[in-house]
Formats: C-alpha cells, sequence, structure tokens
C-alpha cells in the first residue's frame, strides 16, 4: 500500500484531481433489497485502484513506444478552479461541485493527457472480460509482442473509439444515477 500512497501522491503533483466518492453495491435476493456501501478509503481498493491506473499508462505508453495504433482515453484540464474541500460542507457537496466542473473524457486513437488521473496517455486494459475496448488493446498488445506487427490498423480502431463512446457516456450516467439513488 506504500507503493500505492506514493504514486497517488506523485500522480497528484502531475495534477490528478482525487474524488474520493463511495460506491454502493446493491444486492437483491429473494425480494429484499441490500445495499452495502463500498468506502474508497479502503486501503485494498486503493491499492488496485493504483495498480491498474499504472498497468493502463504502462499499456498505453508501450503502445505508443512501437508506434501501434490504439485507443486511447484522455481528459481536458477542468475550464475552472474547483473548490477547496475545507470550504465546502459536506463530502458530497464537494465531490457533486467537483465532477460539474471537470471537462469530459473522450477516447480516440491520438494519445493525449488525462488530467483527471495526472498521466501524459491512458488506454485500457484492466478489464478484457467486461470492456470492448480492453479487449482490442489486449490483442493488439499480444500481437505485437509474438510478431512485431501490428493487428489493427488506426482506421479499425477509429471505428471502435467511435462505437463505444456512446455506450459508454450511457453506462458513466447509470452509475451517477444508481450511486445516487442509492
Amino acid at each position: 500500500s506504500t507503493l500505492a500512497e506514493r504514486r497517488k501522491t506523485k500522480r497528484v503533483e502531475q495534477g490528478a484531481v482525487i474524488i474520493d466518492s463511495d460506491e454502493v453495491k446493491v444486492k437483491v435476493s429473494h425480494g429484499l433489497i441490500s445495499v452495502i456501501p463500498l468506502t474508497s478509503a479502503s486501503r485494498s481498493r486503493a491499492m488496485v485502484s493504483e495498480c491498474m491506473i499504472m498497468a493502463n499508462e504502462a499499456a498505453a505508453r508501450y503502445l505508443q513506444e512501437h508506434e501501434l495504433p490504439a485507443v486511447y482515453i484522455s481528459q481536458p484540464p477542468p475550464d475552472s478552479t474547483l473548490p477547496n474541500r475545507a470550504a465546502l460542507p459536506t463530502r458530497q457537496t464537494y465531490v457533486h461541485a467537483t465532477r460539474r466542473l471537470m471537462n469530459p473524457s473522450s477516447i480516440s486513437t491520438m494519445p493525449e493527457r488525462h488530467s483527471a488521473l495526472g498521466v501524459p496517455s491512458y488506454t485500457q486494459v484492466t478489464s478484457p472480460l467486461r470492456r470492448y475496448v480492453d479487449l482490442q488493446m489486449h490483442h493488439q498488445i499480444k500481437h505485437h509482442l509474438a510478431t512485431r506487427q501490428s493487428l489493427f490498423h488506426e482506421s479499425q480502431l477509429q471505428i471502435v473509439a467511435a462505437s463505444v463512446q456512446p455506450a459508454i457516456a450511457d453506462a458513466r450516467k447509470c452509475e451517477r444515477e444508481s450511486v445516487r439513488f442509492w
């Protein structure tokens, strides 16, 4: 966990915006609904989160260094100064105000900075069973490691990026609404 804490500190120094919002896990069993809060302050969750960010950043760096077409996720910095946590009455108020000021992330085949994470470029490879883009990036990297060739052309990945963007936006909205509801 010390490594995760140092990594998070480094990202913050590079401009990362840390929004410690809790998540909820909703279970329905035999008609009974249980809502379990998952705190972001958990050391194990923080360690897993930092390791996933490192893995995704390393994959983006590999793809760039080998000039392989890829799907990148970027996010421009906020247009205005973020609120001071101490100046707001509750953590929820701070989280809501900060999220409203953040610019949306975008998906493209051009590597750009992900300001919220504080990394120069970012792709996703950590959930290939859940996310199609992650699976495609796994195929691209694995193929390159085996053959030193690119599996996908940029035009193919531009289609992937364009096709998943609306689904990702919908999933984020559903997640926000679910957390707010529960």
